[in-house]
């Protein structure tokens, strides 16, 4: 008798444990790639085609991905390292979206975009 309380305590055990990691999951959903920062983002236009760009972390720094396309960048330097960043960062964001545009709209898509100003720093994107 008491082996058989011990297994169905056991069996309880286990089912209790599964649901709670799939509800857990379920509820914080994570990805092992890229973790959203914030999770800023916006649209703009770059050549009549409307692109989505959303904040990216990579570790200790930020980037940022347009689709339609999937063009993701790193931001260089750090914008964490301008004192402005924290307080503004859709203004941040929405200025280097800016500034994408017009070296899009000039050169197109390269796999680094430089000289891009945003909260009075200058900025390189870069491959991830």
């Amino acid at each position: 008798m008491k082996e058989g309380v011990f297994e169905l305590k056991k069996g309880f055990l286990a089912v209790s444990l599964s649901l709670f990691l799939a509800i857990a999951l379920i509820v914080f959903p994570f990805s092992g790639t890229n973790v959203d920062a914030k999770g800023v983002s916006g649209s703009i236009t770059i050549n009549k085609e409307t692109y989505k760009y959303i904040e990216e972390s990579f570790g200790k720094n930020r980037g940022i991905t347009f689709n339609p396309g999937q063009h993701t960048y790193k931001i260089t330097p750090n914008p964490h390292d301008n004192p402005k960043y924290n307080k503004k960062q859709e203004q941040f964001y929405e200025e280097i979206a800016k500034g994408v545009k017009t070296l899009v709209e000039k050169s197109g898509w390269k796999d680094t975009l430089s000289n891009i100003t945003a909260l009075g720093e200058t900025y390189t994107l870069a491959p991830r």
